[in-house]
Parts: C-alpha cells; structure tokens; sequence
C-alpha cells in the first residue's frame, strides 16, 4: 500500500465507526440564568407614546376667527408669526403689505395676484395644510 493513501485510510475508516456507532456529543442542558430582584431586566417597561403637543386651532374653520377679519389676522400674528417690531412700525396688521410679509416669513406662495376674500381663504387653506 502507499504511504499516501495511509493516512486517508485511516481517517476513512475513523468516519465510517463514528458514523456506525453513533457516536454523539453528550449535550448539557443550559442552566437558566437567575437575575437579582432589583435587576433593571426584570422591571416593566413602558411603551413609548407620542409626544404631545399643543395643536394649533385652525386658522380657517374656527367661528371667531373667519379669514380677513381683525380677530383672524391677530390670531396668524399671535400664533404663527408676528410681522411688526412690536413697536407698531411695520405694516398695518391685515394691509395687503402685511400678507405679503406674513407669507414671505412663514415661506408661504404668495397669493398678492387673488382678491382680497379668495386671498385670505386661500392663505388660511395653506396653514391648515402645512401645520
């Protein structure tokens, strides 16, 4: 016989008598692992919730304030975002030049080709939409 083929033979035949004898590894069962009473595994979670926010009333379906009327336009300044100084220089609160600052500022289209109703609906539909 070969020198070679030795070796393969006996490897050959140590597989064939594990195969045949079933040979198997003695397995041990895993121990289950105890953890302490105060470990912060063993204490309850809460789920996460959504954060809550203060949602801004509508700027088109609130009774009191209907687009283009004084109470409407102070509530775009006092809740989105104030066009004045707060020292009464800019332009008057409502004026076509304070809808063309207040759409520049809350980077709004800008409706200055609309009239003045088609306006105000179309800027209160585009606040609602966006926040």
């Amino acid at each position: 016989m070969n020198l070679l083929s030795r070796p393969f033979s006996c490897l050959a035949l140590a597989a064939t008598f594990v195969t045949l004898s079933g040979c198997t590894v003695p397995a041990s069962s895993p121990k289950p692992v105890t953890l302490p009473a105060n470990s912060p595994a063993t204490l309850p979670v809460a789920a996460p919730g959504p954060i809550a926010r203060d949602p801004l009333p509508s700027a088109l379906n609130n009774p009191s304030r209907r687009p283009c009327t004084p109470e409407w336009f102070a509530y775009l300044e006092k809740h989105y975002t104030a066009v004045g100084d707060g020292q009464g220089h800019g332009p008057d609160l409502g004026s076509d030049e304070w809808l063309d600052a207040f759409e520049r500022r809350r980077n709004l289209p800008s409706t200055s080709a609309l009239p003045r109703e088609q306006r105000c609906a179309t800027l209160a539909r585009e606040l609602d939409y966006r926040y």
